[in-house]
């Protein structure tokens, strides 16, 4: 067998690379072909599918006039448009990482034959951000939005989603099930929020609900049990991975804020304590009280 020259090496190795991304943007683009196929059956609103109006034109698709244009939309039909939202919470999977990096550099001709690159998580959010502004929504459909929720895949897009029902749907029944159902979330810092707003409605809720009171407790005791839930408090758009809030070029001093985000993480739990006080053992009581005692120290030195 002839060896091959040093040319014909150099040469193979040099198509390696362009090969590869001819065939992953031929995969790109087919997997857009077919997430971009019409729905069997399209609601519209003024003869134009819904889908025109909360994608826009795509490069203008975060921009207000185009959500506000959308929003009109979904209000003119009401729980109509209910279905199509949560379809996009649902199953909108967006363009990935991959994409928008070859969308960046490709040439302007290239690039405007092409769909503008939005992620999956900026689909969903900025369909909780129209969900949590619709006027007319069935109880029927509050439950599907909880039952949503706890399957969004970004822990961010689910604080987001559970401030939606907290704001919108807080006296609905499903609000606490979503409580209940979040003290499992994987990760701690909205297994916090769930624990706090059960412990608001310790009344409405189950007092006895053995994971309320460690959760709470700990995280009054230790801010770095605290933090996980600040650190999930934004989302921002156009982010990659989707979602990560951009940082800030300064960090805000304390003066900026009115009560600073930890102290007034805190003062929430100590408010979610003090409800559940009735329902806690003696034990638990002598603890909270400790703990309290510990905190009002710690802030007067």
């Amino acid at each position: 067998m002839r060896k091959m020259s040093a040319l014909t090496r150099e040469r193979v190795r040099r198509a390696i690379p362009i090969a590869a991304l001819v065939l992953v943007s031929i995969a790109i683009l087919a997997s857009l072909f077919v997430a971009s196929r019409p729905a069997k059956r399209t609601i519209t609103y003024q003869n134009k599918p819904l889908d025109v109006w909360f994608y826009g034109s795509r490069t203008n698709f975060f921009r207000e006039q185009t959500r506000r244009a959308a929003q009109e939309a979904f209000d003119a039909l009401g729980t109509n448009a209910c279905p199509f939202l949560l379809a996009k919470l649902e199953t909108a999977r967006g363009n990935g990482p991959l994409y928008c990096r070859l969308y960046r550099i490709l040439p302007l001709w290239a690039r405007s034959r092409l769909p503008y690159p939005i992620s999956g998580d900026d689909i969903k959010a900025i369909a909780l951000q129209h969900m949590g502004q619709m006027s007319i929504i069935s109880a029927e459909q509050v439950q599907t939005l909880s039952d949503c929720v706890p399957r969004l895949r970004n822990p961010r897009l689910r604080m987001s989603g559970f401030q939606v029902m907290r704001m919108k749907h807080q006296a609905h029944p499903a609000f606490l099930g979503l409580c209940r159902k979040l003290l499992n979330d994987e990760h701690p810092g909205i297994q916090l929020e769930a624990a706090v707003w059960l412990g608001k409605s310790a009344l409405a809720s189950d007092p006895a609900e053995p994971r309320l009171f460690p959760i709470l407790i700990t995280a009054l005791e230790s801010k770095e049990k605290r933090r996980p839930n600040l650190d999930i408090s934004g989302y921002t758009y156009e982010q990659w991975p989707p979602g990560t809030p951009k940082p800030l070029p300064f960090p805000l001093p304390p003066s900026a804020y009115v009560v600073p985000p930890d102290q007034a993480l805190r003062d929430r739990i100590t408010g979610a304590l003090d409800r559940l006080e009735r329902y806690l053992t003696q034990e638990q009581k002598d603890h909270f009280r400790r703990a309290e005692q510990a905190q009002r120290e710690q802030a007067n030195k």
